[in-house]
């Protein structure tokens, strides 16, 4: 068997801290998304009837405008511009 010498290093703390559910009150803006892995993925990069392509990057829908160097985000039930 392999040597796990964290076992007897790691310990419950003796006073947990209180958890709070609250949300926090933080709000975020995407302003661009950069990266696409396509080595994984198959036919998930299309063209709209304006020559624009259109991809799933993460968890986001992008339409990329390739003139202007803008995108069009969708996700999370909003469209971000």
């Amino acid at each position: 068997m392999a040597c796990k010498p964290w076992i007897g290093a790691i310990k419950q703390p003796d006073i947990l801290p209180h958890i709070n559910a609250n949300p926090p009150e933080e709000t975020y803006e995407i302003d661009f998304v950069h990266g696409y892995k396509s080595d994984l993925t198959r036919q998930n990069l299309f063209y709209n009837p304006e020559h624009q392509p259109v991809y799933m990057t993460a968890a986001l829908g992008i339409v990329l405008d390739t003139e202007t160097r803008t995108q069009r985000i969708f996700g999370g039930g909003e469209e971000l511009v």
